[in-house]
């Protein structure tokens, strides 16, 4: 009996040990920053979540992006560390949005990328020129909108 008590307060010791650890794998908020390159084109990084890390699957960052004018293109994130040097890199996100569109963005990175060491993102991306059809289904969408708030 007395064995049988030991062992559940060994095991409730380990337990509450253990919830620091447990504190790593929540998800958490980490400063972000848009490149140069995209402020001219709309584009605006607000805020970047870092998911909560399951080993051995790609791990994602959410990142909440504004867009002022239309984009279409392929947007990274890159992660850093204190001293400035690049640690983690995402897959390119193809995305397409219309003018004063926004929304969390999931971005993927290998299965290898820990966070740990991230201290800030930067989100940079490449334009790629609207087809005629995605011009012109933006202008309908704005002219409708102009429309309906007057």
């Amino acid at each position: 009996m007395m064995s049988r008590i030991f062992a559940a307060a060994l095991a409730l010791m380990l337990a509450v040990s253990a919830i620091p650890a447990l504190a790593d794998e929540i998800d958490k908020d980490v400063p972000i920053e848009t490149a140069t390159a995209l402020t001219p084109l709309g584009v605006k990084a607000t805020v970047a979540t870092v998911r909560a890390e399951t080993p051995g699957t790609k791990e994602t960052v959410l990142v909440f992006t504004t867009f002022d004018k239309p984009y279409v293109g392929e947007l990274q994130v890159r992660g850093f560390r204190s001293d400035g040097v690049e640690v983690a890199r995402s897959a390119l996100k193809q995305v397409n949005y219309r003018a004063n569109e926004g929304g969390n963005i999931a971005f993927e990175f290998d299965k290898h990328t820990t966070f740990k060491e991230v201290k800030r993102f930067t989100l940079t991306g490449q334009l790629r020129a609207p087809s005629k059809k995605e011009e012109s289904l933006g202008d309908k969408i704005s002219n409708t909108a102009k429309e309906i708030f007057q």
